[in-house]
């Protein structure tokens, strides 16, 4: 630090991979007691959605981050590997670890189709980059999404080399420059159903420039056909800030054969041009359907509710808990 600080005194330093100042020390004297430069900021590590819980168990706090007393970064968070051959995981993650399996199950191996885990860790790996940069605001400094490597299909080759989902389905809209971002802690809904969605708009534009009032434009999508849609106002956005709005959406009563695959698409409209767009994978099913296959089957099922009666998770279908 000593060194790096009379090399270049402009430039806030990092005392170590991974350092927490308040874990660190927490049982022990404060480095100005002791004399010591442990830097200026600090360096969270998170694999959230492999070795650690998913971005869904972030806004209860549990990313740590309550652990750091001043700003901090991370310059490794990753969400996993593919190999750069097929898709896979890579070997050593499927055998040694079985992290793949924590995630898709039996389709993490070799002899399933690759889609299924890259679509998965496709939206794990966008949620999370969104996570830091729409919720932690006010005390994340940056991040560096690890592995970017093997998020290539031969990337050794100029010609043959092509991102996988990760990218083009996922970091590619995380990333952009102004972000419009849905908190969604739910992806399954009940036709009929209304959600209060937060939206905030984010903005690291490249050109340091507030990003004017403009309207947020939302779709709620199957197989191309428009289910719902509406519009919101949204107020200018100073640079390196966030904004937020409510949407309020009500879920059409009647969906196509009673469950759909369905997508919630954002559009942030500025000046008449769409400045930043993305979109969530969601899954609309009425009750009716719901309660047929439960209906048709004999025996119990085991539901755990983590707060509150574990019988209102039931109660709306119809069944006796």
């Amino acid at each position: 630090v000593e060194m790096i600080r009379a090399t270049d005194p402009t430039r806030p330093v990092v005392a170590d991979s991974c350092y927490i100042r308040s874990a660190h020390w927490r049982l022990r004297q404060s480095p100005e007691e002791l004399g010591i430069d442990d830097g200026d900021i600090d360096d969270r590590h998170g694999y959230f959605n492999w070795y650690n819980e998913s971005f869904f168990h972030l806004p209860s706090g549990e990313d740590g981050a309550g652990l750091a007393d001043r700003p901090y970064i991370g310059q490794e968070l990753s969400t996993g590997y593919y190999n750069t051959d097929s898709g896979h995981p890579v070997r050593a993650y499927l055998f040694a670890h079985q992290t793949p399996q924590s995630w898709v199950g039996q389709w993490a191996y070799e002899h399933q189709d690759p889609v299924i885990f890259m679509t998965r860790h496709a939206m794990l790996t966008k949620e999370l980059a969104e996570y830091y940069r729409r919720e932690r605001r006010r005390d994340w400094a940056g991040s560096l999404i690890f592995g970017l490597v093997t998020w290539f299909r031969d990337p050794w080759d100029a010609e043959s080399m092509s991102p996988y989902p990760v990218i083009t389905d996922g970091l590619r809209n995380a990333m952009a420059p102004v972000l419009v971002s849905a908190r969604l802690t739910g992806r399954n809904w009940f036709a009929g159903q209304t959600v209060n969605i937060p939206v905030s708009v984010v903005n690291d534009a490249a050109d340091g420039l507030t990003v004017a009032a403009g309207r947020l434009k939302w779709r709620l999508m199957e197989d191309g056909v428009v289910l719902a849609n509406g519009r919101e106002a949204t107020p200018a956005v100073a640079y390196y800030s966030n904004e937020k709005v409510d949407v309020r959406l009500t879920v059409p009563d009647r969906v196509p054969a009673g469950r759909v695959d369905a997508e919630l698409c954002l559009d942030l409209e500025v000046g008449g041009k769409i400045l930043s767009s993305n979109r969530y994978a969601v899954r609309i099913g009425e009750k009716a359907w719901a309660v047929r296959p439960a209906k048709a089957r004999k025996g119990k099922v085991l539901a755990y509710h983590a707060s509150g009666d574990t019988r209102d998770l039931v109660r709306p279908l119809g069944l006796e808990a």
